[in-house]
């Protein structure tokens, strides 16, 4: 068929490796969309998996299935028996940290996060941290897959998830903030935070003294500014906006004064107009005087 060749020994193999892990991948696919917990070979299927998720050799085969894990329904209570077994198999064997570190090196966040929701919150925010920072290079069912998996963790580690800092010194939360689909955003915003805790996190500080609205005037592409101004709008109260419009970094410069700096006129125009939508006149004034 064009796939497999005659060795000198006699041995069919297949004429490339990548062929045989794309086989393996298609394999633990069919088996995890039709498991049950009566199967006689459950036990031998879940340390099969392991092997997956653990092994260096399986690298190219974690790579397969990382792109189409979120195809598979995990909702039937074979899935459930199979995962609870394979999750209880990790943490005795404790192997969590290696599939965290996989996950980052070979960015299959899919995959790990599809097989481990008990994770440390520690482990659960290094991973959303790298996905976060690597997200336009994902797909759109990859990322809607990747934050379906938010709203099984609990408020405690949502909020450590957040302020975790990532490569810049932002918190999480920055760039989670503007990775988000509007929908899910709203929906998280209004299933875990009060109106006094979605103020403390519009007015965390990065280690360079900045709030969200400094990170969105250096960070967010012009073409976005009026969405994610319509999402502050939409879940902060003005009131809270405004407590933050007037904060300065350590280098003395409001969000506005930041964005003036881009050298971009329309990213300028874009943020002037959102100040001076929020702010009433004389805190417009203070603004500008500030610059």
């Amino acid at each position: 068929a064009g796939i497999i060749r005659l060795d000198q020994d006699g041995k069919i193999r297949f004429i490339h490796e990548t062929v045989s892990e794309y086989f393996v991948s298609d394999f633990t696919k069919f088996n995890l969309e039709h498991v049950n917990a009566e199967w006689k070979y459950l036990d031998e299927f879940v340390q099969f998996l392991i092997q997956i998720l653990t092994e260096d050799r399986f690298k190219i085969v974690r790579y397969f299935l990382n792109e189409i894990i979120h195809e598979i329904d995990s909702s039937s209570e074979g899935f459930k028996c199979l995962k609870n077994k394979v999750e209880v198999r990790l943490k005795e064997d404790q192997n969590v940290k290696k599939i965290m570190l996989k996950c980052k090196e070979e960015s299959t966040y899919n995959l790990a996060l599809f097989f481990t929701n008990s994770l440390p919150s520690q482990d659960v925010g290094e991973i959303f941290s790298s996905f976060i920072s690597d997200q336009s290079k994902k797909s759109r069912a990859e990322i809607d897959f990747f934050f379906s998996h938010i709203f099984k963790l609990s408020k405690e580690i949502l909020i450590k998830v957040f302020l975790l800092p990532d490569s810049n010194g932002f918190p999480c939360f920055f760039r989670l903030f503007i990775a988000f689909p509007k929908n899910v955003l709203a929906q998280l915003v209004e299933k875990y935070f009060t109106e006094d805790e979605k103020f403390s996190l519009l007015n965390y500080q990065s280690v360079n003294g900045e709030n969200i609205l400094h990170f969105v005037a250096k960070e967010v592409e012009t073409e976005r500014l009026d969405e994610v101004f319509e999402l502050l709008q939409c879940n902060f109260e003005e009131a809270n906006l405004r407590s933050i419009m007037l904060s300065k970094n350590r280098e003395g410069m409001n969000f506005l004064h930041c964005a003036l700096l881009q050298s971009d006129d329309k990213k300028f125009q874009t943020v002037f107009k959102f100040a001076f939508d929020v702010l009433q006149d004389k805190l417009m004034s203070q603004l500008l005087h500030d610059i």
